[in-house]
């Protein structure tokens, strides 16, 4: 099962190979190859994503999917949530070229839990909307509760993820960052807009 939503993620990643509803096209040819190599190596896996990417990609000669390629994804994928939503950089996602944000995305997609907590209580949100981690944010609020940001009423769902032991809200680490050295989320444009926009919805 980890096999299957790691690899499944990682052509949803990749963009230009199917995936999702595209595999059911052909009376589920491309499902069936997709699951048969869910099963195998690493190697057989990459060959037939550089097939796909032949037949139903860019075909672009200076992309090509490795085995490195592939294992730094699962490797990223499979720290989970919580280190996605910390907007923790590693080596993996550098040479993926793929942000924190984008993770979370493909995590919450992939069944991960969207209310998971720390030890001391702090929510996902929190650690995205802390680190301004706007596109990993959004993601998390719509895995919450898809309604959440198309109708405007963030601010419940934010006082759903109030912190246990302070009663902190996410719009609060937002504000205040999660670094003890700096005050709030470095004054990025992106994260800002994001504090403004749910300090209206928050009800705190």
């Amino acid at each position: 099962e980890k096999s299957i939503a790691s690899r499944h993620a990682y052509l949803e990643f990749c963009q230009s190979l199917p995936h999702g509803f595209d595999m059911l096209s052909s009376n589920g040819r491309l499902l069936n190859e997709f699951l048969d190599t869910c099963g195998k190596s690493t190697s057989e896996f990459a060959a037939l994503c550089n097939r796909w990417e032949h037949e139903y990609g860019c075909d672009s000669r200076s992309f090509f999917h490795n085995v490195e390629r592939i294992d730094a994804f699962q490797r990223s994928f499979s720290r989970g949530l919580l280190v996605a939503a910390r907007s923790d950089i590693s080596e993996e996602l550098e040479l993926l070229g793929c942000t924190p944000g984008r993770m979370v995305e493909l995590l919450v997609r992939h069944g991960a839990n969207p209310i998971e907590h720390d030890r001391s209580g702090a929510s996902l949100l929190h650690w995205a909307a802390g680190t301004g981690n706007l596109c990993g944010s959004k993601a998390i609020l719509n895995a919450m509760d898809p309604r959440a940001v198309e109708e405007k009423h963030a601010g419940d769902v934010i006082l759903m993820t109030r912190g246990d032991k302070d009663s902190a809200t996410a719009l609060h680490w937002s504000c205040c960052g999660v670094d003890h050295n700096s005050f709030g989320i470095g004054g990025k444009s992106s994260s800002l807009s994001f504090s403004f926009i749910y300090a209206a919805l928050d009800r705190t």
